[in-house]
């Protein structure tokens, strides 16, 4: 609930009013979602990948980019359910697949998941405006980062994927942070960049995950 009140308060640069298309770049943008799921799409079919939680996340993505351009076009509760339910799903099931690979337990995934989503939205509501509402991707980068020190840690080796797809994530949340200030300077704020950026990162984050799939076989 946390994560959707801060998100329904969240104020764009570029939104002019409350009709169809008042945030042209944010809605456009999200498009590149849609896109990244296309290209997941080609290289799950590349690697003849036929596991359900690969197409899983592939489908989640998918629908996360319909959900980014319904929610920057009419901005309203149920749009935004259809944007972030498909998100934080995906986000989820990352971390849910990473995490079972690292503790080889679904005990400790599970409790490690419970924990990490209740500081998350503790965070959330404490803090529901800071930096434009983006306490809840702090929260997320330091998790992941804690996560790929110890896959790094564990297989003696550094997932460039994962770490490309972390570094573009804390690239997207900068943008998001500076929407608003930006505006000033760039009318129509960088929130587009946070669409992008993500997109891009959710193609390293299957390409990662693939990757650690085939060297522990």
């Amino acid at each position: 609930m946390g994560d959707f009140y801060s998100r329904l308060i969240t104020q764009y640069c570029e939104r002019s009013g409350n009709g169809f298309l008042s945030e042209p770049f944010n809605t456009l943008s999200s498009f590149a979602i849609i896109a990244s799921a296309y290209f997941i799409y080609r290289l799950l079919k590349k690697h003849q990948i036929k596991s359900f939680n690969y197409w899983f996340l592939f489908t989640m993505l998918l629908l996360a980019g319909i959900g980014s351009v319904l929610w920057h076009s009419f901005r309203n509760p149920i749009a935004l359910a259809i944007d972030a339910i498909p998100v934080y799903t995906f986000f989820f099931t990352f971390l849910y697949l990473l995490l079972a690979r690292l503790t080889k337990s679904k005990i400790r995934t599970v409790i490690l998941l419970v924990g990490f989503f209740a500081v998350q939205v503790l965070a959330t509501i404490v803090f529901p405006t800071f930096l434009n509402g983006t306490i809840r991707h702090f929260v997320n980068g330091i998790f992941v980062l804690g996560l790929l020190v110890w896959l790094h840690n564990r297989y003696k080796n550094l997932n460039r994927d994962l770490l490309t797809a972390f570094l573009l994530y804390i690239l997207a949340i900068i943008f998001r942070s500076i929407d608003n200030s930006a505006c000033s300077i760039f009318p129509v704020g960088t929130h587009f960049l946070w669409h992008i950026l993500n997109a891009t990162a959710s193609y390293f984050v299957i390409r990662g995950l693939i990757r650690i799939n085939s060297s522990s076989k």
